[in-house]
């Protein structure tokens, strides 16, 4: 892929099939209605689509509110990506952001202020992130389809606040295996509400300490925390021979692929 070099993310593409436009695409897959088995498949493929364009190496998914609701969470956000963006450097780490305003735009900004370029953010048909950092990869004709995707693409999901759709990408994603890291004391889905995931409050054996942190630190020692944890995975995902590590590849041949 290519980097972002002006005003706006170069807007890239995923796996779009039947009718592609964005009107048609409203009443494809309603908030209310209960996932199908054909409405499972197509997630998948369309997970598998989305896939193949995404730059090799670890994914680092952030999930968290458009709107900060804690006076320290947005401090909490800036002091973890200005620590992680060195790490995630190293590590070849890729970083998908849902396109979103707030936490995970702020979360965008600051890795990239600090030297962090490796950004894509899914978006349905027809959105942008309008960050103007990394790209943008259609990832679905709707917002729940995008949700779906996001929740299957990750290795660790960081959490950061939010609400009930915070809370059930998280749930998706932990189903699944991925590693969940909330900023529990930033509240909200993160802080175990919305039906968030309650094994994924539970502190893992080798960060008890820091789980303690994440739910009454300072900013500044959350962030900490939260970095602390996620270098510990990424080097237990690190393969032994140190060559970078991938999220293992779909195969699905159902996948298909339109251009804007």
């Amino acid at each position: 892929m290519t980097s972002a070099r002006s005003a706006e993310s170069n807007v890239l593409l995923g796996r779009l099939s039947g009718d592609a436009s964005p009107d048609t695409a409203k009443g494809r897959t309603p908030k209310s209605a209960a996932p199908t088995p054909r409405m499972i498949t197509e997630i998948e493929a369309l997970s598998a689509a989305v896939e193949e364009q995404l730059p090799r190496g670890p994914r680092i998914c952030i999930l968290g509110g458009k709107q900060f609701m804690d006076p320290n969470s947005e401090p909490s956000v800036r002091a973890l990506a200005q620590l992680l963006a060195e790490p995630l450097v190293r590590s070849g780490a890729v970083v998908l952001t849902g396109g979103l305003p707030g936490v995970q735009a702020t979360f965008a900004e600051e890795l990239h202020r600090a030297g962090f370029e490796n950004i894509v953010n899914l978006v349905p048909l027809g959105e942008q992130s309008n960050y103007g950092i990394g790209e943008d990869l259609v990832a679905g004709l709707t917002m729940e389809e995008r949700m779906g995707v996001f929740a299957k693409l990750g290795q660790i999901y960081v959490c950061i606040e939010g609400g009930p759709g915070v809370a059930k990408e998280a749930r998706d994603a932990h189903q699944r295996g991925a590693f969940v890291l909330p900023l529990m004391s930033t509240g909200g889905a993160s802080g175990g509400a919305f039906g968030f995931p309650t094994a994924a409050l539970e502190a893992p054996s080798f960060a008890v300490a820091e789980w303690a942190t994440l739910k009454a630190g300072t900013p500044e020692e959350v962030a900490w925390a939260a970095a602390t944890v996620i270098e510990a995975v990424l080097r237990d995902q690190e393969p032994a021979d140190g060559a970078k590590n991938d999220v293992p590849e779909h195969r699905c041949a159902e996948a298909s692929k339109v251009s804007l």
